[in-house]
Order: C-alpha cells, then structure tokens, then sequence
C-alpha cells in the first residue's frame, strides 16, 4: 500500500489524499524518517495556515520523540510561529529545546511570550513558575525570581509550587520573618494531609532550632500528631521536648509509638537514646522491672552507649541485682573511664563498695572503700560507710576518727545527728567524757527541736563529772519550752536532789522540790523529800506552809495522799507547836473525811477534852467509838472527868459502874 500511495504522488505531486495516507500508513509502522519526508511534501501544498501549523506541530515533535533531532524541531516551531505567533505549543517546544541548549535567554523570551498568549489564567501558573524557577536557579537573578513568584501568587494566592520555592529562598536568604509567613500560608493551603504534617514539621523545627522557641515549636509538633498521629519524625521530636521539660506522662506516650516503629530510626544511637528515656521515665513512674527492660534494650541497641550503660547499671540496682549491677559498673570504668570526670569515677567506685555491703561482703567493701577515698579523701558518704563498719566491728577508735573527719562537711540537721553518735561514742565507748560533752555542747547549737534531748545527755554528763551547777543549767535549758507537766516536774525533782545530796543547799532543793509539785502534784516523793528537809532542819513553820501549800495542790491528789496529809499535819499542831486548837480544826477535819479513823478520833477527842468549849463534842465522840475498844478504861476514865466538870454525877455514876 505504502509503495502503491508512493506511486501515486510520483505521478501527482498534488494529490493531497495520497499524502494523507501515505502518513497514515507511516505513523503505524512507525516509518518516521519517510514520514517526515511525506508530510514536509504534504505541507507545502496546504494553504490553510491552521493545517500548516498542525503538520509543523506534528513534524516537530517527531524529530523530537522519535529521531532526537532537537534542530530539526526547532525549525518547525519556529515555521509554526510565523503563521501562529501565540502558539502555546511551539512556544513550549522551542523553550524545552533552549532549555535543553542552556539557552536561557531565549528560553525566557519564549516563556514570556507563552505567558502573554496565555493571560492571567490558571494556565499560565506552572510557566510563570519556570520562569521564576530558571530566574532564581539558572541565572541567579532573586531579586526578579522573588518579583514572578508574587506576580503568580497574585494571581492565586495559594499556588503551592511558587510558596514552596519563595519559601526555599528565603530560608536561604536568612530572611527568616518571611519564611515564617510564607510556610505559615502553606501549612494553611496544604491539598492532602501528608503535606501539611511535612509542612507542620518544618515549622516545629524552624521554631526549635532558628527561633529558639521551643513552646511554638511543642505547639506545632502536636497539630502534626492531630493530623497524622503516628508521624515518625514528629513524635520522636515532640518526645524529647517533652522529656526535656519533665512532662513525663506525655513524653512517655510518645516515645512509646516510637519503640513500637524503632526499626525507622537512623542509627543505633537513636534507638539506645530513645529505649533509655522510657527507662527513665518508668522508673519515675516506679515500675522498676519495665524500666530495666528498657534500660537493657538500650544496651543492646549500642553497648557502648555510656548513658545506656549508666542506666542499666542503676536499674539493676533498684531491683536489688547487685551482682549484675557491678559487672555494668566496673565495665563502664574500664571502657569509657577517659569520658567520666573524677567525681563520676568516685561515684561509681563508691556504688560498687555500696553493694558490696548490700552483699554482706564486708572485707570486699571495706577494701572498695579504702580505694574511694584514694581517689577523694573526703568524700563523706565513703566515710560514713567505713565509720559504721568499723563500729560494727568493734573499732571504736577508728570509727570516730572517720566521723571527725567528715562532719564538718554536713548540713545542720546531718551534722547535728552525727555529733550524737561521736558523742554517744566518746562516752560510752572511748570513756572520754569531755569529749562527749563538747560534741553536745556543739551538737546543741545546731538544733531547736532537739536542743531539749542534748541538754538531759549533758546534764547527765556534767553530773557523772561532778560538775553539778553545769548539769543544773543543762537541766533548766531542757525544760525552756517545755510544755509537758510530768517533763517539767520530772526535771525540777532532779536539779532538787542535784541541790540536796550534791551542792547540800537544801534550801534551793526545797524551791525545786516545790516547783516539781506545781507542775505535777502527783509526784509525791518530791514532797517526801520536802518533808525529810525540814523535818530534819526542825523548820516547822516552813514545814506547816509547805503541808498547806500542798493541800492546796489537793485536786490533783488521791484521797488516800490528801489524808496522809492531813494527818502528818495534824500531828505537827499536835506534837510540835502544842496548837491544840489548830489540832482540833485539823483532826476533825481528817474525821470528816474518814468517819472509820478511830485513832484519830481518839486522838481528837482527847483534845476536845482539853478545850472547856469542846467538851460537850468530846463526851458525844468518845461515846461514838467506845463499843469498838477492846481496853476502854483510859476513855471511859476521861468521860467520868468531863461528867464531873458538867455536874453531871448521874452520869459519873453510871461510868463508875
């Protein structure tokens, strides 16, 4: 058919439907070198510019696609021009050929050109954008790059391809409030919610790392989780600010998607870092074991990691694995001890002696000890560790040599504890009582809550040294805010015996013993000893104030105390100051109260009998207990005497009988 239609054209170089299926036949067998042959023939017989311009349009891109002969193409376009100067696809074509040439001259005059024919429509966006593009890229003119860019965007506004690339300028420009407005306008104009999490990520990075923001950039990170909740990048990054501020809760969720994904991240260090913070962040939350778990997949992920291996160490530590724990400890000293400054090589020598006492492995942390303080002879937790096991074993000496020389390193409230046990020490131990009383002495300058307690210790001190009126001070100082009535009345019976068996200054005894029973009536044997002082002074008026003074306390006392005394009263008026009225008023008292006391209604009514103006109370008592009397001569010779001072002879008669 080709051959036939080949032969028709020789015969008629006019025949214009020959032509037409000659190219016909030779587009389907993809003969394009006869074709092109054909249709430059075809061409020149046509006189419609419009077909013209479809056969050059055709040539054209044959040499382009089939037999790469960009000049070739060329020339069709630009013959395509001449009769369509507008033509938007000869345009296109001869700027893909300048393109390809690096003409970007003439590339530029074409696309300008093609915008023109193309008007302020949505058409003309993507070849405003190129230009821009070649602008910016090609012939690094910014300045009118910037200027197409905001022609397009005024055209729309929210054309993504031309904020994306303003948006790359100005970021490389430096002209960061621009890039801020400009990646805003994206995020808001985003088509498809994979591009607006990217574009949210780039924000929340921006505002991290350039802006110094990180509470924008948290704000960000969490409206890329909003819109795509499993987001790598974002919620490892969103995680670690979160962990940076301590808000636990959140950074451990987050962190958690990660590990369920932690295959995507980069390296093994990420996977180690992220493994730790869930570590870390369980172990706040007090779940030691799937802490340890985390902590030893961070181990896994880089053994080498030193944080990994530091955590790991004291995870197996919480959970009491203390031989494990050492293994990671003396590894981290042998592989990473050029990375530790001293004070993290003391630290870590000084767990593993720790756990070693946890151990029971006393000779071994004894000797760990020994070499922590090699590194750091006054490291006080050391000290303290060795002080105590020398007590333990005995080495009281040496304990507290340990203590003297880190209790200058403590806080009040540690030192002042630790002043007690030297104190207690230095007593008890090493029998060096001043030692022990200038301990207290300084320990009690440190404390207001238990300056009371070290005061009784020195009190007793001072007392076993026979330095009695500083035991007396120390009592008084015990008792300063002292609000407990038995306290008080204990201490005060004791600075009264401190006056009367040691200073012999029974007077002073006397005013304590008495403020003892003002703050407690009930400690009676401070009234005893009252009563033995002046008893034996043979102070009776004082004595008689003291028995009064006592009564007065009354409502404090058991009857059976408030009748002793009332009795020991009585018989001072009695035996002592022979007042036989204030006997009387005494005694009748005591009767009053215990109506069964027959001694000492006999005792009263025979001093009624002495009293004219009792004597009638006299008879009517002795009436009252003579049936209880085995013997009741001697009353019954009193009675027959009263009778007779009243004239009673009646009645003397019948005692008589």
């Amino acid at each position: 058919a080709i051959a036939l239609y080949n032969k028709c054209i020789e015969l008629d170089k006019n025949h214009q439907l020959s032509y037409i299926e000659l190219a016909r036949l030779l587009r389907e067998k993809e003969y394009f070198e006869e074709l092109v042959i054909c249709l430059s023939q075809y061409v020149d017989l046509l006189e419609s510019p419009e077909k013209k311009v479809a056969v050059y349009l055709e040539l054209a891109e044959i040499f382009v696609k089939s037999l790469s002969m960009p000049i070739e193409a060329m020339q069709n376009y630009e013959k395509v021009l001449l009769l369509d100067p507008n033509n938007c696809e000869a345009l296109n074509g001869l700027a893909r050929y300048y393109e390809l040439e690096g003409d970007w001259v003439k590339y530029l005059e074409n696309m300008n050109i093609l915008v023109k024919a193309l008007g302020q429509t949505d058409e003309a966006l993507p070849v405003l954008n190129k230009i821009a593009t070649v602008q910016n890229e090609m012939l690094e003119q910014q300045l009118q790059a910037i200027q197409t860019y905001e022609h397009i965007l005024k055209i729309d506004e929210e054309y993504i391809p031309a904020l994306l690339s303003l948006k790359a300028i100005y970021l490389s420009d430096e002209r960061f409030d621009d890039y801020d407005k400009v990646l805003k306008k994206l995020i808001n104009c985003a088509d498809n919610r994979a591009m607006k999490a990217e574009l949210l990520v780039e924000a929340a990075r921006f505002y991290l790392e350039v802006k110094e923001q990180d509470d924008m950039a948290v704000l960000f990170y969490e409206q890329v989780i909003d819109v795509v909740s499993d987001h790598f990048d974002a919620c490892l990054e969103l995680a670690d600010l979160y962990y940076q501020t301590e808000q636990w809760q959140k950074a451990k969720e987050l962190y958690e998607r990660v590990f369920e994904r932690i295959e995507q991240l980069d390296n093994k260090n990420q996977a180690s870092r992220v493994n730790y913070r869930l570590g870390y962040i369980t172990d706040i939350f007090g779940d030691k074991r799937q802490s340890l778990n985390y902590y030893a997949a961070a181990v896994q992920a880089n053994s080498s990691d030193l944080l990994a291996l530091d955590g790991y160490a004291g995870a197996l530590y919480r959970v009491q694995n203390y031989v494990e724990a050492i293994k990671i400890f003396k590894l981290i000293l042998l592989n990473h001890r050029d990375s530790l400054v001293e004070s993290e090589i003391v630290d870590i020598e000084w767990q593993i002696a720790d756990m070693a006492v946890k151990l029971r492995d006393k000779k071994t942390a004894y000797l760990q000890f020994e070499r922590v303080l090699s590194l750091d002879p006054t490291h006080v937790m050391t000290l303290k560790s060795l002080a105590k096991i020398d007590r333990e074993e005995g080495n009281w000496q040496k304990s507290f040599e340990r203590m003297q020389q880190y209790v200058k390193f403590l806080d009040d409230d540690s030192r002042f504890d630790t002043l007690m046990t030297m104190a207690e020490l230095a007593d008890g131990k090493l029998d060096n009582k001043q030692v022990a009383i200038d301990l207290l002495e300084t320990a009690k300058s440190l404390s207001q809550n238990g300056a009371a307690h070290v005061s009784l210790k020195l009190a007793n001190l001072y007392h076993t040294i026979g330095r009695f009126k500083h035991a007396i001070d120390a009592l008084i100082d015990s008792i300063a805010d002292e609000r407990d009535s038995h306290r008080l009345s204990q201490v005060n019976y004791e600075i009264g015996q401190i006056y009367h068996h040691n200073i012999k200054h029974e007077p002073r005894a006397v005013e304590y013993y008495n403020a003892s029973l003002d703050a407690n009536p009930t400690n009676f044997i401070a009234f005893e000893a009252i009563e033995r002082i002046l008893s034996h002074r043979k102070e009776w008026v004082l004595l008689e104030k003291n028995y009064k003074n006592m009564l007065g306390r009354s409502d404090e006392l058991s009857k059976s105390v408030r009748m002793v005394l009332w009795k020991n009263l009585a018989r001072l008026y009695n035996k002592v100051f022979l007042d036989v009225d204030n006997a009387i008023a005494t005694y009748k008292i005591i009767v009053d109260l215990e109506p069964s006391a027959i001694e000492e209604k006999q005792i009263l009514a025979s001093l009624m009998s002495k009293k004219s103006e009792h004597r009638f109370e006299a008879i009517s008592l002795y009436h009252s207990f003579l049936d209880t009397q085995e013997n009741p001569v001697e009353s019954l010779k009193v009675l027959k005497e009263l009778y007779q001072k009243e004239s009673n002879f009646d009645a003397v008669y019948c005692i008589c009988s």
